[in-house]
């Protein structure tokens, strides 16, 4: 059995037992579009490369087209959440948690 082929199941027959899978990559042409396309939630980071951005839109769980230049200007604690179980992307701020901290007087 392949290494990849082992996500790859984890992917296609994991819910069924329970199993959920969380995948973590700078480089989305790197995963396996069947990995990719068995997700039901993507949070997309800041992606410099065209090739990375387009196969994230190709393979996000919601449409996301209209956000592709976005995907190349996000900043530090920007990302876009998609997920099948809604039409469309979310963007989303992540607080800094320095400053959070520091808010609270734990910094």
């Amino acid at each position: 059995m392949r290494f990849g082929s082992v996500f790859r199941d984890i992917s296609r027959q994991g819910r069924k037992f329970g199993i959920g899978l969380g995948v973590v990559s700078q480089q989305v042409t790197e995963i396996d579009s069947g990995i990719l396309t068995q997700l039901n939630s993507q949070i997309t980071m800041a992606l410099g490369n065209a090739d990375e951005r387009r196969e994230a839109v190709r393979t996000a769980s919601a449409d996301i087209a209209d956000f592709e230049h976005e995907l190349q200007v996000l900043d530090r604690g920007q990302l876009l959440l998609s997920t099948s179980l809604r039409d469309i992307a979310l963007p989303i701020q992540v607080p800094n948690f320095d400053d959070f901290a520091e808010a609270y007087g734990r910094g």
